[in-house]
């Protein structure tokens, strides 16, 4: 098959150091990443190569715009997005009593078992906003970051065709970043604040794979990195 992937990007500079830009394209993607519930407290997931057909191609359209300002020390970046894509997959299996041993833990069904698994497909969309403030000047450079975001699925045997949040789903995360360097020292300083991801708190399914599930959200983060770096020069040796 033959898969035309159209883009476009332009961008308009005012007056002052205004720019605005814009983008827009279809893309494809030819491994697909198969997600899955985590209920034995590990990432599960797993890529697939796409064949058309019990393996979808994944398909995403993406829209961008925004604007960037530069004066003197200072430059700022905003930009809004929104993409959608089509052909996202989930792997659902049941638990067969079964495939239990007496003596030992219960392990996860083997995907070649028929009528335990059973791979869907569904829909996403991703919509945010990014900001970007940088001061740049000698020996001091700071920039601070803040993102808005927010990420669904649709899968029919999920909720009902409901939207569901999707595992990456973000609401805020702010970065601020600070760097001085001072004859041979540099220090450094990162903080950083971010809303907690979503979680599968229960879950229930048929044998048809109807799948009921609650979600829940893990806790907020917040970390304060600081660092100091020497910089020690032995005729060609450098140590930090």
């Amino acid at each position: 098959k033959f898969y035309f992937e159209p883009r476009l990007t332009a961008s308009f500079q005012l007056d002052k150091g205004l720019i605005l830009k814009g983008a827009v394209g279809h893309y494809y993607q030819y491994l697909n990443k198969s997600a899955t519930e985590q209920t034995y407290g590990y990432n599960r997931d797993f890529w697939v190569l796409a064949d058309d057909d019990e393996h979808p191609v994944l398909s995403s359209n993406h829209f961008i715009a925004g604007a960037s300002y530069e004066v003197k020390h200072l430059s700022f970046d905003l930009e809004a997005y929104l993409k959608s894509i089509v052909g996202l997959q989930e792997y659902l299996f049941l638990d067969n009593p079964q495939h239990k041993s007496a003596t030992l833990a219960p392990q996860p069904p083997n995907p070649a078992d028929p009528g335990l698994s059973q791979f869907i497909s569904g829909t996403g969309t991703a919509i945010g906003l990014d900001f970007l403030a940088k001061y740049e000047n000698t020996g001091f450079t700071s920039w601070l970051a803040y993102s808005l975001g927010k990420a669904t699925q649709n899968f029919t045997e999920i909720n009902n065709g409901e939207d569901i949040p999707s595992a990456y789903d973000q609401t805020h995360q702010i970065k601020w970043t600070n760097i001085y360097s001072w004859k041979k020292w540099n220090f450094s300083s990162l903080t950083l604040f971010s809303t907690g991801q979503p979680y599968v708190e229960s879950t229930s399914k048929d044998v048809d794979f109807n799948t009921v599930r609650v979600y829940n959200r893990l806790p907020d983060y917040f970390r304060m990195d600081i660092s100091a770096n020497y910089t020690l020069k032995l005729k060609n040796i450098t140590l930090n």
